[in-house]
């Protein structure tokens, strides 16, 4: 059985974004993300721009990377991020999706258009 717990980043200034990002992989590495969200926000008076993200993940017995993934796995970690942004697949990094996958864009393109099918069908 794997063990659960959550990763918590935040960054602040300028790409926070990108940096939000660069942080959570180093922190999710060798994991398996249950489910995740981030956001962003900025301070009224100072202006200063926030992102926050934070991760449920599990530590596998046997550490598996996201390049080692079925088709089906992969594509049960691309169903839940779209879930948690409103089904948008617009809000998906896809060339970033594809690197970390290591898979081309094109797969994530039909991986993305296979799951909303399914979506559709239920």
């Amino acid at each position: 059985m794997a063990k659960k717990y959550i990763v918590a980043e935040y960054t602040s200034g300028k790409d926070v974004i990108e940096r939000l990002q660069e942080e959570m992989q180093k922190k999710i590495k060798g994991t398996e993300v249950i489910d995740f969200a981030f956001g962003t926000y900025t301070m009224p008076v100072t202006r200063r721009k926030y992102a926050v993200g934070i991760a449920v993940v599990n530590i596998p017995q046997e550490k598996k990377s996201f390049e080692d993934l079925s088709i089906e796995e992969r594509r049960a970690i691309l169903r839940k991020a779209l879930e948690l942004f409103g089904w948008n697949p617009k809000t998906l990094n896809i060339s970033e999706i594809a690197r970390l996958f290591n898979v081309s864009r094109d797969s994530i393109y039909n991986d993305i258009e296979q799951i909303l099918k399914e979506k559709e069908a239920i």
